[in-house]
């Protein structure tokens, strides 16, 4: 295990796909065994990009450039203290996940696409990343993972973004859409299984490892 300790990283962007996917983590994951990391991606364009270099006085070269780690710290703190919908969001959610007894990071990404902008953090963690926990609004430019049932095939749209998180991160990847109604109240997860040995024998691995650190319950597992 990384000297960080095991975390969590949850993707939010102050949708209700993304608040149904933190409240998910709330209850999956255990407080003091993993520390969780809440990620935000302000885009590159975005008009509040420089008005929070502004008020950090920093210029929004040195912020784009990605290797000023002093102008990234100063964007971030500046970001999330101002009244924008998403930090009002990603303050709420860390006042939860604290009093749930979570050790709690928040990291701003700068990036001009989430998906991409969430792999490379993911990438040069130094933490151990036991799970990437987000919203699947299936928006965007769209990829459809389908997964049997007893009744049939069940099939969930992706979105643009999960749909690249799936493909070409590094750990588990659990995706939180609309919950799914079943018969009885238990909580259902549904992994995707690659058609290929090494493909199975990854996947197989991915649904075993977050599964080692969820809370122990009545979960049903759909392979």
């Amino acid at each position: 295990m990384s000297a960080l300790g095991s975390s969590v990283v949850v993707a939010v962007d102050a949708s209700d796909a993304s608040r149904r996917a933190f409240d998910l983590a709330l209850d999956l994951f255990v407080p003091g065994t993993h520390q969780m990391t809440i990620v935000v991606v302000a885009s590159k364009d975005d008009a509040i990009v420089d008005e929070c270099c502004a008020s950090a006085g920093i210029s929004v070269k040195a912020l784009k450039s990605g290797t000023d780690f002093a102008a990234l710290a100063a964007f971030e703190t500046v970001f999330l203290q101002s009244t924008t919908e998403l930090s009002d969001f990603v303050a709420v959610c860390k006042g939860e996940a604290e009093r749930r007894g979570f050790l709690v990071f928040v990291r701003v990404l700068l990036g001009t696409k989430p998906g991409p902008a969430i792999e490379k953090f993911i990438e040069h963690s130094d933490a151990e990343i036991v799970a990437l926990v987000l919203g699947a609004r299936g928006k965007g430019k769209q990829a459809v993972a389908t997964t049997p049932r007893a009744e049939g095939a069940l099939e969930i749209p992706l979105g643009s973004v999960a749909s690249h998180l799936v493909e070409h991160v590094r750990v588990p990847v659990l995706l939180v859409k609309t919950p799914l109604h079943t018969p009885d109240a238990r909580r259902t997860f549904c992994f995707a299984i690659e058609n290929s040995k090494a493909g199975l024998e990854g996947s197989l691995s991915a649904a075993s490892r977050m599964l080692e650190h969820t809370r122990r319950g009545d979960a049903v597992v759909f392979l």
